[in-house]
C-alpha cells in the first residue's frame, strides 16, 4: 500500500488505515469462528452425549442427520453473509470518519 498524497494535508496513510481496519475485522472474524466451531463441535458431542436426541425421527430421517447434512448449510451461509455484512459495516464507518477528519482539515 502506498502513502496517500493529497492536498487535503497530512493523515494517516493506507497502511496505517489498513491495520485500523484489520484489528476489528480480525476480533470479528474470530467471533464467527467460534460460533462456527461450537456449531461443527457442539452437534456431534451433543449426538454422542444425547443420543435419543439424535434418532428422533424427523421426515424419515435422524435429527442429527438432517441437522449435519442439511441445515448445517444454511446455518454456515448465514453466518458467512453476517460475517460479510459486519465487515463491510465496519469498512463503512471508517471511510466516513477518514471524509469526516478530511472535511474537517
Amino acid at each position: 500500500m502506498s502513502e496517500r498524497s493529497d492536498a487535503s494535508g497530512p493523515g494517516p496513510s493506507d497502511r496505517e488505515l489498513a491495520a485500523e481496519l484489520m484489528r476489528p475485522q480480525a476480533a470479528l472474524g474470530v467471533r464467527v469462528a467460534v460460533v462456527f466451531l461450537l456449531l461443527i463441535l457442539g452437534l456431534p458431542l451433543l449426538s454422542y452425549y444425547q443420543p435419543e436426541w439424535s434418532q428422533l425421527p424427523v421426515l424419515g430421517f435422524p435429527l442429527s442427520w438432517l441437522v449435519l447434512g442439511v441445515l448445517f448449510y444454511p446455518v454456515t451461509w448465514a453466518l458467512s453473509s453476517a460475517f460479510v455484512k459486519a465487515s463491510e459495516r465496519l469498512e463503512a464507518r471508517q471511510a466516513e470518519q477518514v471524509r469526516q477528519e478530511r472535511s474537517e482539515s
